[in-house]
């Protein structure tokens, strides 16, 4: 009876634990496309840095455009960079 209650204990503090910290199942790149067409890299909207360091496996660059995430890897950040100067530059 003691093991059901202390079973019963854990179960209810892991799921406590799992519902109450946001995030608890990241969302990480497993794999990246290593050559992005510049079509579509115009049309990112924004990109987020995904690093080893932390929970995920790989180091990655995450597209987001049109509602869609894209993983990259990470040289397209230099092309990114490059191509939002460009198109900064016009605007002004």
């Amino acid at each position: 009876m003691e093991l059901k209650r202390r079973s019963l204990l854990l179960l209810a503090l892991c799921a406590a634990v799992l519902t109450s910290t946001e995030g608890a199942i990241p969302n990480c790149c497993v794999g990246h496309s290593k050559k992005m067409p510049w079509q579509l890299l115009v049309k990112v909207s924004s990109y987020e840095i995904q690093t080893k360091l932390g929970v995920c496996d790989i180091d990655a660059v995450i597209l987001h455009f049109q509602g869609k995430k894209i993983c990259a890897h990470p040289k397209v950040q230099k092309f990114l960079q490059k191509i939002k100067k460009k198109q900064n530059s016009r605007l002004a």
